[in-house]
C-alpha cells in the first residue's frame, strides 16, 4: 500500500501517494510541499509580496518583472484564453464579490456577482495584458485590469511536485489537489494506470464512469461546489453545465481547459479535442432530473467505463 501525506494550501489539501520507503517518501513529500507553499506566495492574488498582487495594482503601460511560476502561468492562461476564444479568462474574476484569501474560501464561499465601482475601472480579457518574453516581463495595456491565476495554480503546483519526483526517480506516485485535479505518475502495482472516477456533481455518492489514468493530469470543475464559476461573455455564473472535466499532458493546462470546458458550449469543445490529440473532456450537462453526459476525445485509450 502507497504511504499518504497531506499538505494545506492554496484553500485545498494536497496529498502525494507514494510506494517509496518511508525515509525518502517523507523526504520528497517535504520538498513538494515546500514548492507548493512557494508557488503560492508568488501567485496568490491576496498575499501582498506575491507578484499578482503587485501585477494587479500597478498602472497601465509600467511593464513588471514576474518571477518563473507567475510568468509560466500568465503566459499559459493568454494561450489557454486565446485557443478558447476567451472562455478561459483569468481576468474575469474582477467581477465577483466577497472574495477572500485562499486559506478561507472552504470556509467563506465566493458570493455572486457585484456592479462594479465604476464601469471604467474593471476591464476583462486577456488581450489587455502584453507579455514580453525576453524580459519576462507583463504590461497592463488598460487600467483597471486584475489577474487571478487561482483557476489554473494548483494544476501547476502539481506539475512542479511531479518534476521533483522524477528528479528523485520516483515513478510511481498520485499527487491531487483537493481532489479536484489528479496527477497520477506511473501505475499501481499490476495495474494499467491509477484507478479514476467521474462522479455526478448533484451527489458524489453517485459514479457515472471509471478508467485507469497515468502520466496526465485530470482536472475537474462543478457549478454546483465552484459558485464562482463565470461566464466570462456574460459575467453571470455558469448554469448551463453542472460539470465538466479535463485530461491533458499538464496540471495547468487541465486546470484552464475545465474551467474553459464549464463555458464553451459542446461543439466547440469537441472541435478543441479533435484539434488538440492529447486532450480529453467529458461532460455533465444541466438536465434537470436525468444526468446527461456528454464526451470527447478517444477514450479507448483509456478502458473508460460507463457506470451510470
Amino acid at each position: 500500500n502507497p504511504t499518504k501525506f497531506s499538505h494545506k494550501a492554496m484553500a485545498t489539501v494536497f496529498e502525494i501517494l507514494l510506494f517509496e520507503n518511508s525515509v525518502d517518501a517523507e523526504l520528497v513529500s517535504n520538498a513538494i510541499f515546500e514548492e507548493i507553499d512557494r508557488i503560492e506566495q508568488e501567485l496568490s492574488y491576496f498575499i501582498p509580496s506575491s507578484d499578482i498582487f503587485r501585477f494587479n495594482r500597478l498602472q497601465a503601460g509600467l511593464p513588471y518583472q514576474l518571477g518563473v511560476s507567475a510568468f509560466d502561468c500568465i503566459t499559459l492562461a493568454k494561450e489557454v484564453y486565446t485557443q478558447t476564444n476567451g472562455a478561459f479568462d483569468p481576468t474575469a474574476g474582477a467581477l465577483i464579490a466577497g472574495r477572500k484569501p485562499w486559506d478561507e474560501q472552504e470556509e467563506n464561499p465566493i458570493g455572486g456577482i457585484v456592479p462594479p465601482e465604476s464601469e471604467e475601472m474593471v476591464q476583462v480579457g486577456m488581450d489587455a495584458i502584453a507579455i514580453d518574453t525576453e524580459s519576462h516581463s507583463a504590461t497592463k495595456l488598460a487600467d483597471g485590469v486584475t489577474i487571478d491565476l487561482g483557476g489554473i495554480g494548483k494544476g501547476y503546483a502539481l506539475d512542479q511536485a511531479k518534476t521533483i519526483l522524477e528528479d528523485w526517480g520516483i515513478e510511481t506516485a498520485l499527487i491531487h489537489a483537493g481532489q479536484s485535479t489528479s496527477l497520477p505518475l506511473g501505475a499501481p502495482p499490476d495495474q494499467k494506470g491509477w484507478p479514476m472516477r467521474i462522479l455526478d456533481p448533484r451527489n458524489e455518492k453517485d459514479e457515472l464512469a471509471r478508467f485507469e489514468l497515468q502520466n496526465m493530469v485530470i482536472s475537474a470543475s462543478a457549478s454546483i461546489n465552484d459558485s464562482h464559476i463565470l461566464d466570462p461573455f456574460t459575467g453571470a455564473p455558469v448554469e448551463k453545465r453542472l460539470g465538466a472535466w479535463a485530461i491533458a499532458a499538464t496540471g495547468a493546462t487541465a486546470d484552464a481547459l475545465s474551467t474553459a470546458f464549464m463555458v464553451m458550449d459542446s461543439e466547440n469543445i469537441r472541435r478543441y479535442c479533435e484539434e488538440h490529440s492529447d486532450v480529453w473532456a467529458f461532460l455533465v450537462e444541466n438536465g434537470n432530473d436525468r444526468c446527461r453526459l456528454k464526451y470527447f476525445g478517444d477514450w479507448k485509450r483509456f478502458s473508460l467505463e460507463l457506470v451510470f
